[in-house]
């Protein structure tokens, strides 16, 4: 399954709505925070229905939010922490972030916060940060039989 993974759009909906438009192709859109408005508006631009947007949670910014922190969901056999990482204070560690995922049984997390866009494994974890909307970064990933990589048709 073909993910997009977007999150800290802070005010840029026209980034994401361009982003969501060069991927139709993906199977779900997961927005991680820090935009949930724009979010909203970009998915009305692009006349997509909320059923393809398998998940979203808030960000510290998205204060009236009702969107949970942290979700878990299964994308093709890996099973994922969904969450922006405020929470778990990804600006100063990962340990964290690896910590959830374990207690939760995840082999994979997604998270924003941090703006910087990050792909590395931590104890058997994978940690994946799309990096910032409002700048134009994203992740379109693939996640198929259990394991998770890159697509090359990004950015």
């Amino acid at each position: 399954m073909k993910l997009l993974v977007l999150s800290d759009s802070h005010g840029h909906d026209e980034n994401l709505t361009d982003i969501i438009l060069s991927h139709p192709d993906a199977g779900a859109i997961i927005f991680l925070g820090d935009g949930e408005w724009d979010f909203d508006n970009a998915l009305l631009a692009c006349g997509i229905e909320e059923e393809r947007v398998v998940c979203r949670v808030r960000g510290n910014c998205d204060r009236a939010s009702r969107e949970p922190e942290t979700i878990v969901r299964e994308y093709g056999g890996v099973r994922f922490l969904i969450t922006h990482g405020h929470e778990q204070n990804v600006k100063y560690g990962l340990w964290g972030l690896v910590e959830e995922a374990k207690k939760r049984n995840c082999q994979a997390a997604l998270f924003g916060h941090t703006h910087r866009k990050t792909f590395l494994i931590r104890e058997g974890i994978t940690l994946i940060n799309p990096g910032s909307a409002a700048g134009g970064s994203y992740c379109f990933l693939t996640a198929d039989n259990g394991i998770v990589k890159e697509s090359e048709e990004q950015e």
